[in-house]
């Protein structure tokens, strides 16, 4: 949009200095006689400090028209939460679970291996500088029991309180985590 009105205003002192067609040339006078030198042909440039003007302006306003900042991205923890807090306790599944949970892991301890499985994962977070050893079983067990229900054969009951679960393990997990070791 910037650029379309910046086109416009620099196009503009072009358009001033562009003069109507007269129509066809009349017919011929006869001479008149010679000018003065102390009349001279004046050439009006005031279109274009005008259209100069209007350039500086506008280039002006759009060097300083503040630029739109994208929003701040959600902390891992945040954004974990607000996805198992969206879930609906009826409908949600052990791998809708262990895939928010693992998202949250991910993100929070900067690991780069997003297709492990969950022993390949808890390796990696074992390896991590910030990882609470002690809540190494917790999650493993989590993942144990998510893993073993999404391939059963038969369809896992539903467990609404599975949600309260990962809320707080992964609540737990960031209290450890931004709490420096002692």
């Amino acid at each position: 949009m910037r650029l379309f009105v910046l086109f416009a205003f620099a196009a503009l002192p072009a358009m001033c200095a562009i003069t109507r067609d007269p129509g066809p040339i009349p017919e011929l006078r006869p001479l008149r006689e010679e000018l003065s030198a102390s009349v001279e042909k004046r050439r009006d440039l005031l279109p274009w400090f005008v259209g100069t003007a209007i350039i500086a302006v506008v280039v002006g306003v759009a060097a300083v028209w503040p630029k739109k900042q994208p929003p701040q991205p959600l902390a891992p923890y945040a954004f974990a939460r607000k996805e198992l807090e969206g879930l609906n306790g009826t409908v949600v599944t052990p791998l809708v679970l262990s895939t928010v949970v693992r998202g949250y892991l991910l993100d929070a301890f900067h690991i780069p291996a997003r297709g492990a499985t969950s022993e390949e994962l808890l390796h990696w977070l074992a390896a991590h500088p910030q990882w609470d050893t002690q809540l190494s079983g917790e999650t493993a067990a989590f993942f144990s029991e998510c893993d073993e229900a999404k391939f059963s054969p038969t369809q896992p009951e539903q467990h609404p309180e599975w949600i309260e679960r990962a809320l707080a393990l992964i609540a737990r997990i960031e209290r450890r985590r931004l709490t420096p070791a002692s």
